[in-house]
């Protein structure tokens, strides 16, 4: 099925504020409920959006390009075997899929602490794109795909 195909069914914003996490976790697992995602796999959707979106907070908003405040615009899209969310933002380009997976073994080794939240996506989530900012298109977009069973 080509993307054309695909439906939106919604879209929201929110302020890229850590206090705004809760409502766009629970945005998007309502919506994935109610496009067909089991509880435990709406869960994940939200959890790896919820992510992504901490890691806007934490870092995209020190380096936005907006002057007018900064958002995290949220999309979702579906068809009978895809549950899509995209996260666009104004920040500087970081694509995710440019961090190598971490050795798990090191990691705890070393006692880190945190650094994870890519790794953790990448476990929740089914397929993750990044399409940066150009001249012709304002935003980033990263897409999170989850395969409806």
């Amino acid at each position: 099925m080509s993307f054309n195909e695909i439906k939106q069914h919604s879209k929201a914003r929110f302020k890229c504020e850590s206090n705004e996490l809760a409502s766009i976790r629970e945005y998007v697992r309502l919506k994935g409920l109610s496009l067909g995602l089991s509880e435990e796999e709406a869960f994940k959707v939200s959890l790896a959006v919820d992510e992504a979106c901490s890691n806007l907070v934490k870092h995209a908003k020190k380096r936005s390009l907006s002057e007018n405040g900064f958002y995290i615009c949220l999309k979702i899209y579906s068809d009978q075997n895809q549950f899509i969310v995209e996260i666009l933002d104004k920040s500087q380009p970081f694509n995710p899929n440019s961090v190598p997976s971490p050795d798990m073994q090191e990691y705890f080794k070393q006692f880190k602490r945190g650094g994870l939240g890519i790794h953790i996506m990448r476990s929740l989530i089914d397929d993750i794109a990044y399409f940066p900012a150009k001249i012709d298109k304002d935003y980033n977009v990263l897409q999170l795909k989850k395969l409806i069973a």
